[in-house]
């Protein structure tokens, strides 16, 4: 593979160039010398780690290709996922469709949460069937290793009860976004504001995700 075998050759530069924090004679690097070793070698790691995870998911793409597309479940199995009273919100309006597009078809089922002032949220669950081009349309951030933060806005990519999850949050009027693969081919996702992040979390975990872990196999012709 040798775009990551390019990317592994990147950051073993970056270490060598690191590692020539010293001047001609040979004195004691400065303190600002030693800060930009550190900030090389802090860049140098962060490129190995995204290295590592870029080429554990595309193995795992690769094991997922090899297996037959699933038909996905029924919009109202997923429908009845989602709790009537969830963290404090009662749910409101729920929706669910059934839908294909160049060739692969999509269950989506979706609830609308409220706690009768500003609290809102939706959680949205939906099955890929496993498809890889369907998943790879919303879901970059599984080939990614994300950390970011300004101000009061954090961006990053997390394991949420074992599974790879994308989470966005502003405390600042509580913002945000979490959502999690299942399965490789399920992926429940929960917006709002108004929100803690322990509410936006507790959305996402009323669904059941071990049973949506059950379905992994739901479908498939060889199953």
């Amino acid at each position: 593979m040798r775009t990551p075998l390019r990317l592994s050759v990147l950051a073993a530069l970056v270490l060598a160039l690191a590692a020539c924090g010293g001047g001609d004679d040979g004195e004691a690097a400065t303190e600002e010398e030693e800060g930009g070793l550190m900030g090389a070698l802090s860049q140098a790691n962060q490129v190995r780690e995204s290295v590592n995870n870029m080429q554990e998911q595309m193995e795992r793409l690769e094991e997922q290709g090899s297996l037959e597309p699933a038909d996905p479940v029924d919009f109202r199995q997923l429908r009845d996922l989602l709790d009537e009273s969830v963290a404090g919100l009662d749910r409101g309006e729920t929706e669910g469709s059934k839908e294909g597009a160049m060739g692969f078809t999509v269950s989506k089922a979706s609830a609308d949460f409220s706690d009768g002032a500003d609290a809102t949220a939706t959680v949205t669950i939906s099955d890929m069937g496993g498809v890889q081009m369907a998943m790879m349309m919303g879901l970059a951030w599984t080939m990614a290793e994300i950390d970011r933060e300004n101000g009061t806005k954090i961006e990053r990519t997390i394991e949420f009860e074992g599974y790879p999850a994308y989470l966005e949050f502003d405390s600042d009027g509580g913002r945000g976004s979490l959502q999690v693969l299942v399965a490789d081919r399920f992926v429940v996702e929960a917006t709002g504001n108004g929100l803690t992040q322990a509410q936006l979390e507790e959305l996402v975990e009323s669904v059941g995700l071990s049973t949506l872990e059950g379905w992994r196999d739901e479908g498939r012709p060889d199953a």
